[in-house]
């Protein structure tokens, strides 16, 4: 049996536009599935500022793609884990298990961190939550740096792209937070996300032995680093913005110091909070070098070249009989499979929703 091979990249950013492609025919597979998640990004807002959008981005994607006007998923709780998984596995939280990005813990008798695994440690040492300049309360509560998807109690799209194509399927997911980018890579992808602690992008051993090259190359460029002492600056002139008469208002949070109008001013390197504000930013560098000058390097890091699955599924020898040896291992974690609609299978219109 012959497999085409595809690349998946996913995407969770604060910065870009969450894309649902439209239904395709199985004929016309796609070689590349783009996944962009923006968290807190309400359907209203790229109209409201609509005039102020360039011919590409997400005026392209309003006038030659798909947009759903419609669109709703049956859960309350719009926490960043909770939003993506859904996103990525079409559960509700209910099903999937992400239910919050804290909730507690019976067995362990404390509050739990959605994610986090100590048994998959981050591969940069430090690199973890440093819980002195960390403005996120949640990932305060993790007890460990290890991450991983194994609280995912279904298959996302990610794993059932790996199992139709025997594995041979490239995933990658990119997020300023890891709680982005290990949901949208699902168990079977590779994840990266942003560490406000070293300025770097990182992953854990669920994901890698080791750092491939072009992610050491990257970081040791420390990127981050020629934002010290800069600004961040209005594109146009402040009255041009829909906005720009309100730009500090006592409702306003000066967070992390950064101030409460333009410009913001970044600290210097080194400073307690001056990685808070680079993850957008970085992100998006770090996506350029994956998705582009590095793809070459990466075209082997395939769903089957994958530490965490290797030790699970040691009976699945063969590209041919992969998916089925991956869909048993999976049940054997516990995790639920999607049957006749999964996500994938609806992308390619092989069902329809009841």
């Amino acid at each position: 049996m012959n497999f085409r091979e595809n690349f998946l990249l996913v995407i969770a950013s604060l910065t870009i536009l969450a894309l649902a492609p439209p239904a395709l025919a199985a004929s016309a597979t796609p070689r590349l599935v783009l996944q962009i998640t923006v968290d807190a990004l309400r359907g209203d807002l790229p109209n409201r500022y609509y005039d102020r959008l360039g011919d590409n981005g997400f005026r392209y994607l309003w006038e030659k793609g798909t947009v759903y006007s419609d669109a709703h998923h049956t859960h309350a709780n719009t926490e960043t884990v909770v939003g993506h998984t859904t996103l990525a596995t079409g559960a509700t939280p209910a099903v999937h298990g992400m239910i919050g990005n804290l909730w507690f813990d019976r067995t362990e008798g404390r509050t739990r961190y959605n994610i986090e695994d100590n048994r998959y440690r981050l591969l940069t040492a430090g690199a973890g939550v440093d819980k002195k300049a960390e403005i996120d309360s949640t990932q305060k509560a993790a007890k460990s740096d290890g991450r991983s998807p194994s609280a995912i109690m279904v298959t996302t799209l990610s794993d059932e792209m790996a199992v139709h194509t025997a594995g041979q399927s490239k995933i990658f997911a990119v997020s300023v937070k890891d709680r982005g980018a290990v949901t949208m890579a699902g168990h079977s992808g590779k994840a990266f996300w942003f560490s406000k602690a070293n300025g770097e992008f990182v992953t854990s051993s669920y994901y890698y032995d080791a750092y491939p090259d072009w992610v050491s190359k990257w970081n040791s460029r420390k990127l981050a680093a020629t934002y010290s002492g800069k600004s961040w600056e209005l594109l146009h002139k402040q009255d041009t913005y829909l906005f720009g008469d309100a730009d500090d208002m006592a409702w306003e949070t000066d967070m992390a110091g950064y101030g409460r109008t333009f410009p913001h001013k970044f600290r210097e390197v080194g400073g307690k909070y001056f990685t808070t504000p680079m993850k957008n930013w970085g992100s998006m560098m770090f996506l350029t070098t994956l998705a582009s000058a590095s793809l070459p390097l990466i075209t082997s890091a395939t769903s089957l070249d994958h530490p965490a699955l290797k030790q699970k599924t040691t009976s699945c020898a063969s590209t041919a009989t992969w998916p089925t040896c991956l869909l048993s291992s999976m049940r054997t974690w516990g995790l639920k499979i999607h049957s006749s609609c999964s996500p994938l299978t609806m992308v390619l219109q092989k069902c329809r929703a009841t």
